[in-house]
């Protein structure tokens, strides 16, 4: 039947609304893979489902822990700039980033779903 993406972001309702439907897909001849940058190979793999894990974004949150000013730069018009640019950089970065495009090229699904919060895979599924 169908190869089917599932891209979560993890958070507990999503996840667990996510595995009882990719359940029924299965019970019904699919495949579903799941994608996410949290780790959840456990889960998925107690629950008999592939996982693909996306560490484009772990590198994103180093960038941002390593270049955030201290309390008392942030108060200071410069410290907040920078922050702010910083900021900046790491959401352009992680626009600019292909990895979601790649794992589901490579996959090749006939359906793709993701949930609602995961903003970038959303805005790269659209570049596909």
């Amino acid at each position: 039947m169908a190869e089917i993406v599932y891209i979560t972001n993890g958070m507990a309702s999503t996840l667990n609304s996510g595995i009882g439907l990719a359940h029924l897909l299965r019970e019904h001849g699919h495949q579903v893979t799941f994608v996410s940058h949290v780790d959840l190979s456990a889960r998925f793999g107690a629950e008999g489902f592939p996982f693909v894990r996306l560490v484009a974004d772990e590198e994103h949150r180093a960038l941002l822990k390593e270049g955030r000013p201290k309390a008392s730069d942030r108060k200071t018009r410069d410290g907040r700039s920078r922050w702010r640019a910083i900021r900046s950089e790491v959401r352009q970065r992680s626009l600019r980033c292909e990895e979601v495009e790649e794992v589901v090229r490579e996959i090749g699904p006939d359906l793709l779903l993701i949930d609602i919060e995961m903003h970038v895979a959303i805005l790269s599924a659209l570049r596909m």
